[in-house]
C-alpha cells in the first residue's frame, strides 16, 4: 500500500470519527466548524491543483474525466442594435422587456451602483421593506428588501 493510499484511508477514518464524535456543552462548535471547513478548503486547493495537472486516467474506484465547457460572452450594443432595428415598430422599452420575460436576456442590478446613478440623476429610489414581484407597475417601488439570516463561519481576529 503506498504512502497515499494509507493517508486516503486514514482521512476516511477521521472523517468517520469527527462524524461519530459525541458533541458536549464543552466543545466550542464554532471551533469545530471553523477547522472542519480550513481542513475542507485545504483539501480542496490540493485536488483542484492535482486535477488540473492529472490527464484522464482509470483507477480502480474512480476515473479523471476531461470535460469541455463553453464560456460565452455577449456584446450589448450589437445585439441590442440588430434587436431594435427588427422590430422598428415597436418600442425599445417593450423589446428589452420581451427579450427579459423570453429569458434571452437578464437585467441585473448592483445595490449600492444603483443607489449611486440614482443620486446623480436626481431620481427618487423607492424601496419597499418586502419582497416585490415585478407586475409592470411602473409607479411601485424599485427595490424590495428582505433580511434573511445566514451563517458564516468566520476565523476570529487576533487583538
Amino acid at each position: 500500500m503506498t504512502d497515499l493510499q494509507k493517508a486516503l484511508r486514514a482521512l476516511r477514518r477521521a472523517a468517520r470519527a469527527v462524524q461519530e464524535a459525541d458533541i458536549t456543552e464543552a466543545d466550542s462548535i464554532a471551533d469545530a466548524l471553523g477547522e472542519i471547513r480550513a481542513v475542507e478548503v485545504s483539501l480542496a486547493k490540493w485536488r483542484q491543483t492535482l486535477a488540473a495537472e492529472t490527464p484522464a486516467e482509470e483507477g480502480d474506484a474512480y476515473e479523471v474525466k476531461e470535460t469541455k465547457k463553453a464560456v460565452r460572452s455577449f456584446s450589448l450594443a450589437p445585439i441590442l442594435h440588430s434587436v431594435l432595428s427588427a422590430n422598428p415598430d415597436v418600442s425599445p422599452f417593450e423589446t428589452l422587456m420581451d427579450m427579459i420575460e423570453s429569458k434571452a436576456a437578464k437585467l441585473t442590478f448592483t445595490w449600492r451602483n444603483l443607489q449611486a446613478f440614482f443620486y446623480t440623476h436626481n431620481i427618487e429610489l423607492r424601496v419597499a421593506q418586502h419582497e416585490i414581484i415585478d407586475d409592470g407597475d411602473v409607479d411601485g417601488p424599485h427595490v424590495g428588501v428582505v433580511y434573511r439570516t445566514e451563517t458564516r463561519i468566520v476565523p476570529k481576529k487576533e487583538d
